[in-house]
């Protein structure tokens, strides 16, 4: 007989998987690559780790990943710089499911003399 079960590893990844009673044979099914760049806290005690083999977040793996071609880390430092000198905030957000997004969010820049901040600006 044969068993479909599901299981929730400590980081929050759903498992699925087979049992068949008669041979003690298991069956892993979505989980390929499900815990790429999920390396955590949690992982280093799971019971799972070997088969969901999470990674390290490799940020240039992700942004080349994304843009589809091979990035120098120069140039994408120099990027953030500059997006940060103009007021922009680039921040890597990791999804509860896995996926991995940059987001990109213009920052409110306030002159000296302005009420809201008496005068001054954060820094």
């Amino acid at each position: 007989m044969v068993e479909d079960l599901k299981e929730y590893a400590p980081c929050g990844i759903l498992i699925h998987y087979t049992v068949d009673t008669d041979t003690d044979f298991v069956t892993y099914t979505d989980i390929n690559g499900r815990g790429e760049y999920k390396l955590c806290k949690e992982c280093k005690g799971c019971t799972w780790n070997a088969i969901c083999r999470p990674t390290e977040c490799n940020y240039m793996k992700i942004i080349s990943d994304k843009l589809g071609r091979a990035v120098k880390p120069l140039d994408v430092i120099t990027q953030i710089y500059e997006q940060a000198a103009a007021g922009y905030e680039s921040e890597i957000v990791q999804l509860g499911d896995g996926t991995v997004r940059m987001r990109v969010i213009k920052q409110q820049q306030f002159e000296m003399g302005e009420k809201e901040h008496g005068g001054q600006r954060e820094i």
